[in-house]
């Protein structure tokens, strides 16, 4: 069901609780008659200061998505071979969505690091696919692509509701002429974190003159790993110290939302 509440500008928004895991998929169908070669397509996970494929406008997601395991193909072009690259850039060249030639540097300040399955996947901002075929195969009308990206939502928040956005872009060429159809890039996917309704955080902070107490100048310190175990029982969920709300005036933050009533205790690595 669609939340009420949820800006105007999406039509509805799917719903996770924080440190849940929810899935994002892309498609793009051929629902044309005409044979279709050269896709690209870009897309962002839900990022913290992340901005539109195609136009630098701010996305403003609240969240951040962490990649649970590698992109699965759901389904494909029959004859289509599928290549997907990964960045971990928040601003990955794309020159293929400005109708430019591959390896070229846009947009400016862009970071070209696309490559493989990384060893981090948490790291992952963006996903790159292509799909290749080898002559005279190629996509035809009727055939649809669909690619699934499981994520672990954001930690959420005690103080608001959040919401996480992802965005894809794409092109491709008609196969008999080479003719580019130009760029699409759709309405963001919106994932709502509700606020949470009971948890556990804090605040960790860099203690200058080891007296225990935070004074005033030393500030919160964000990437720090906290685990959260469940006493009597294991490992419950891992987070990383990050700004408060996306506040970047207040870092160093974790937040463990919407637990079972129990005694927890936490761990710092």
């Amino acid at each position: 069901t669609c939340p009420l509440g949820v800006f105007a500008q999406f039509s509805c928004a799917a719903q996770a609780r924080s440190n849940t895991s929810a899935g994002l998929e892309y498609e793009v169908d051929n629902t044309g008659n005409v044979a279709m070669d050269d896709f690209v397509m870009v897309a962002m996970l839900p990022q913290l200061g992340d901005v539109g494929l195609t136009t630098p406008a701010p996305l403003t997601s609240e969240w951040r998505g962490a990649l649970e395991g590698p992109i699965t193909v759901v389904q494909g072009p029959a004859g289509g071979v599928v290549n997907v690259l990964y960045s971990q850039s928040i601003n990955p060249c794309r020159p293929e969505l400005n109708g430019l030639a591959p390896g070229t540097i846009w947009p400016t300040g862009c970071t070209d690091d696309w490559a493989g399955i990384p060893a981090d996947l948490d790291s992952v901002t963006a996903i790159r696919a292509t799909v290749s075929f080898a002559s005279p195969v190629k996509w035809v009308g009727g055939e649809t692509l669909r690619l699934r990206a499981d994520i672990q939502v954001g930690q959420g928040s005690p103080n608001t509701s959040q919401l996480g956005l992802s965005s894809f872009a794409y092109t491709m060429n008609v196969a008999a002429t080479g003719e580019s159809i130009g760029v699409t890039e759709t309405d963001p996917a919106a994932v709502l974190v509700p606020q949470a309704l009971n948890g556990i955080g804090d605040l960790v902070w860099e203690d200058e003159n080891g007296d225990g107490i935070q004074d005033v100048g030393e500030v919160g310190r964000n990437g720090v790993v906290v685990e959260l175990y469940s006493v009597g029982g294991g490992l419950v969920e891992t987070v990383t110290t990050q700004f408060l709300d996306g506040n970047s005036a207040l870092p160093g933050h974790y937040w463990f939302g919407d637990l079972a009533p129990g005694d927890y205790y936490v761990q710092f690595e």
